[in-house]
């Protein structure tokens, strides 16, 4: 087994890569002190275990996090200029793309992939083999157990959508007048009964929809 650490990442003397299992971290990368890397996936069934951890540039995982190696053979990955908060769990075969954010105890189940700019709150929990879409809000406390489309704001055990990332996609840079649209039209785009031709965060959202059986449309009243 190697470990691939760019000269360039910043390991804290008290963090634990295990030696036994393939670990890169890119450039510009922070690993905080008593977080624990690349152990072995939380995983009765009998097989490979022999997987690894992928950490993109300038990500920053905090104190005490656990990051478990894959186990079906692609790595555990998170992508680039993320930011994990101390104590955060991140499973066996999780995905994590760019520019997202992981609040202090969140747990994050086996084979879940979190899109880009997602903001997870405090506590947060998400269950194993969901898709968090690109965009999306979730609020402190929540439990999540059903893959959530992009750009939500979502809350609540279990959570519940209310209503749009307005701020956080703005932030990202996405035309104000289709976020408006998006907004005025969302319980039309939440039960695929509208024309998403003109507004491509629309088709976005409606086209996840339509790729899962087990999928968050439900709104707080």
């Amino acid at each position: 087994m190697m470990h691939i650490i760019h000269p360039t990442a910043k390991i804290h003397p008290l963090a634990y890569l295990d030696p036994t299992t393939n670990i890169t971290v890119h450039a510009g990368a922070e690993i905080g002190a008593f977080t624990v890397v690349g152990t072995r996936g939380e995983f009765r069934r009998e097989g490979e275990k022999n997987g690894n951890v992928i950490i993109g540039k300038n990500t920053v995982i905090r104190e005490q996090c656990t990051i478990q190696i894959s186990i079906e053979g692609n790595a555990t990955y998170i992508g680039e200029d993320c930011y994990i908060m101390n104590k955060s769990h991140i499973a066996h075969d999780v995905i994590i793309e760019d520019n997202t954010t992981i609040s202090t105890g969140s747990l994050i189940g086996g084979y879940c992939k979190i899109g880009k700019s997602v903001n997870l709150g405090l506590g947060a929990i998400i269950h194993q083999r969901l898709e968090i879409g690109n965009g999306v809000m979730v609020g402190m406390g929540s439990v999540i157990t059903k893959n959530v489309p992009p750009y939500l704001t979502i809350a609540g055990s279990p959570a519940k959508i209310m209503g749009i990332n307005q701020r956080g996609m703005e932030r990202a840079g996405l035309d104000t007048d289709k976020i408006s649209n998006l907004q005025e039209n969302l319980n039309m785009t939440l039960k695929l009964s509208g024309n998403y031709m003109e507004n491509e965060y629309a088709n976005n959202m409606a086209n996840f929809i339509k790729n899962y059986d087990k999928v968050l449309t439900e709104m707080i009243k």
